[in-house]
């Protein structure tokens, strides 16, 4: 299907990242056949843009952290039901009684520390500070916003909470059990824990403006993102990806009932279950997540045609752009997946 159907992709692609005039975007797709295109438009600086470069997947990151939960939990190591420290020693400002699912669902009430009022100036203060997990529960948290398990608001704390479960469970560095249990499986030979993972593929950075580029390694927030975040990738595996997380390769049991067995609405078509969003666009189903860090990233996977999407773009603070130009290759790839089963009947 990708050669049958990429240079269609190709043109709706280009046109659209014109039409939004944004500077540096890549996109790729896993159609239902197991077939990937992907594509990249714009510059990395003064360099074009490839699809062998490394974009951020950003919040997308936590359904991969989701999934090592499912995964743990299927081995009897741990259940969603327990509590955070059964596994963990007390945190200030994070109040006993909060059980995995809280923090999976962000029900759990915790402060979300990029939140917090000095993180902005402090992270951009010194960019080639690593920081550690441990430093940011120290310096970037304040009291819960409400209590245990009584309202959804989305917070990274909790995401970083449960790397720190995982790591603890698997007495192993995290950034090596997604290798082992994510990356390796899946054959995703280029995408890394960023800051924690080395590699040699080149690393794109931000088009802060029409002709500002941001071009150094972000030490100090990619190091902060770890996993409420921090996953970097190329297109192709991101959606090799996302197909697998949809199509249920990763946890035993049905995916949708197991990622929104218990779920709130954020909009009128988005509903947060664990790790995951369910957007219900056009009639059809997708699970996914967006990403924000100074690049922009969405991932949706199509319950109904089996085919991923994800989009990665440079432009700092493109939000509605980039949901928009989803949206038209989400609309492309239904056709394009309606019309080959078509043309593939008896």
């Amino acid at each position: 299907m990708n050669t049958l159907w990429g240079d269609t992709l190709e043109k709706t692609f280009y046109t659209k990242c014109k039409e939004e005039k944004m500077l540096g975007c890549a996109a790729s797709v896993m159609f239902s056949d197991g077939s990937v295109w992907a594509s990249a438009h714009g510059n990395h600086g003064s360099i074009p843009l490839t699809t062998d470069m490394l974009y951020d997947m950003g919040s997308s990151s936590k359904t991969m952290i989701a999934s090592l939960i499912f995964m743990l939990e299927d081995e009897g190591l741990l259940s969603i039901e327990d509590t955070l420290y059964s596994y963990l020693s007390p945190i200030e400002d994070i109040p006993s009684g909060i059980r995995i699912k809280h923090l999976m669902g962000h029900t759990s009430g915790v402060f979300s520390y990029t939140n917090h009022p000095d993180f902005s100036t402090t992270i951009n203060n010194d960019v080639s500070k690593f920081w550690h997990p441990d430093s940011i529960l120290a310096t970037f948290l304040n009291p819960p916003n409400f209590a245990i398990g009584t309202h959804y608001r989305y917070s990274n704390t909790g995401y970083i909470l449960l790397g720190q479960v995982i790591e603890r469970i698997e007495n192993k560095p995290l950034n090596q059990v997604l290798s082992e249990r994510i990356f390796n499986p899946l054959g995703l030979a280029h995408m890394y824990l960023d800051q924690y993972d080395t590699y040699a593929d080149v690393k794109t950075g931000a088009w802060l403006s029409e002709t500002s580029y941001y071009d150094e390694d972000f030490v100090s927030f990619m190091s902060s993102a770890w996993a409420a975040g921090g996953i970097v990738t190329k297109p192709q595996d991101c959606a090799r990806y996302a197909h697998a997380l949809g199509s249920g390769q990763l946890f035993e049991g049905n995916v949708t009932n197991r990622l929104f067995s218990n779920s709130n609405e954020v909009s009128g078509s988005e509903s947060y279950g664990y790790g995951a969003i369910k957007t219900i666009y056009n009639n059809h189903v997708y699970i996914g997540h967006d990403g924000r860090t100074i690049q922009n990233a969405e991932m949706e996977y199509s319950i109904d045609s089996d085919f991923s999407l994800v989009i990665l773009n440079l432009d700092y603070n493109y939000y509605y752009e980039v949901r928009r130009l989803k949206f038209k290759m989400l609309d492309l790839m239904e056709y394009i997946e309606a019309t080959n089963d078509s043309l593939s009947a008896p």
